[in-house]
């Protein structure tokens, strides 16, 4: 009779971590966002550095790092660049604490924290 009561417990507290996921997942780039943002990209060359918006051949600890739920490193966020002014009055507003960025050929979402809530490399159509 017990066994029961435990079981029953244990999908129930597993509920609460995997709501608090997805709302966390939420401000994703949609097929929309992207295709703003390559179209913008692509109309405002002289707004990013040379190389920013090309995708290199990246160390592989350095390619490793730059994925969801990952933290950008120090350096990384020295070569991170906003998104222009022009590409995000186009998009939906995001919350103070997210922002979008552009860093070797990726557009990342990151919050006040680093982590990478979201990615997309600027050379593919999807």
């Amino acid at each position: 009779p017990e066994a029961g009561p435990s079981r029953d417990a244990e999908p129930a507290d597993e509920v609460p971590p995997d709501s608090a996921s997805n709302a966390d997942s939420s401000p994703l780039f949609t097929l929309r966002d992207r295709r703003i943002i390559r179209s913008c990209v692509n109309d405002h060359p002289a707004d990013f550095p040379a190389g920013a918006t090309e995708r290199p051949e990246l160390p592989s600890g350095s390619e490793r790092q730059i994925r969801r739920g990952q933290t950008l490193s120090v350096d990384v966020q020295r070569q991170v660049q906003s998104l222009p002014l022009a590409c995000e009055e186009q998009l939906p507003k995001l919350s103070s604490d997210l922002e979008r960025v552009v860093y070797s050929g990726r557009v990342l979402l990151i919050d006040s924290r680093n982590r990478i809530l979201d990615m997309f490399y600027l050379d593919e159509s999807r």
